[in-house]
């Protein structure tokens, strides 16, 4: 979560950052691109999104130790994480007491949240207008969860166990309220490939993208979320395709050979489902798809 990286080189109204998804090494088998000098498969979410989960991290409220008894709500939680040693003086003291104190005037809300950034690291950021939007981003999400909210009550006892649930379901149970969509809401899918290309018959490199922005239909409109179309409706195509006798394979596969992708990415595009193809050298890219004479990435 901390190397995340701002990607602002596809969307002039959309902030977006990127970070490593888990080991992108695994895929480059499954894709054929063993002579790939670098790989990196990741997920694109708004800015400000990875420290945000990196200072929940850093203070253990997602981690998966058992609540504490007698947290009834995320103050709570949030107090019961910060107990006992650690912590240290941030070297953004000066904004996080600037920001904290325009933010949370209440003094107990405004202690504690100091107090959490003592277990907070931000020194992988080094610009400082993004150490200052992280800390605000930060303030404001807890705040917007509800942590300085009394009322809003948890519930840290498993139903089936009798047990105390972790940390980060807990969390995840005002998540699920807090971040659910309302009627009206739409969803919203962003894809990105990004191709290094090196033309082993000029020996020069030029970049080629697959980009897609794609965004559902609200409830209230009767419509399909994007995340529906774009994984259940490609299932479905994918069970047709079964039933039909089209895949000649058998066994549990992988969409990763023509027969499978072909016909499924056909019926997807005719619902307006697409990559836009675009390279800082068509020419090029055109006479190598012509040849079949695969570039080096």
């Amino acid at each position: 979560m901390k190397c995340a990286e701002n990607r602002d080189d596809f969307s002039v109204s959309m902030k977006l950052e990127a970070y490593p998804n888990r080991d992108s090494m695994v895929f480059l088998d499954r894709f054929g691109m063993t002579d790939c000098e670098t790989f990196i498969r990741g997920t694109l979410r708004f800015t400000g999104f990875s420290s945000i989960i990196s200072a929940f991290h850093d203070i253990g409220i997602t981690s998966d130790d058992p609540a504490a008894n007698g947290v009834e709500t995320l103050r709570h939680l949030l107090e019961s994480r910060l107990q006992g040693a650690g912590g240290h003086i941030s070297a953004n003291q000066k904004l996080v007491n600037q920001h904290t104190d325009e933010l949370l005037p209440e003094p107990k809300d405004n202690s504690l949240m100091k107090q959490a950034f003592t277990r907070i690291d931000m020194s992988h950021i080094k610009d400082p207008t993004q150490i200052a939007n992280g800390i605000k981003g930060i303030i404001k999400t807890f705040i917007f969860l509800g942590f300085f909210n009394d009322e809003q009550k948890v519930s840290i006892k498993d139903s089936k166990t009798g047990k105390n649930k972790a940390c980060l379901d807990v969390l995840g149970q005002v998540m699920s309220v807090k971040l659910g969509m309302d009627d009206h809401d739409r969803d919203l899918v962003v894809m990105r490939h990004i191709f290094h290309i090196l033309d082993p018959q000029t020996n020069k490199r030029w970049e080629h993208t697959s980009t897609m922005v794609a965004s559902g239909k609200c409830k209230a409109d009767k419509g399909e979320t994007m995340m529906s179309t774009t994984v259940g409706v490609t299932t479905a195509f994918a069970t047709r395709l079964v039933l039909e006798g089209r895949i000649p394979s058998r066994g549990v596969l992988s969409p990763m050979t023509p027969e499978i992708y072909e016909p499924i990415l056909k019926q997807l595009e005719d619902r307006g489902i697409k990559m836009v193809e675009e390279s800082s050298n068509p020419k090029a890219m055109a006479r190598m798809q012509a040849s079949h004479n695969r570039p080096r990435l």
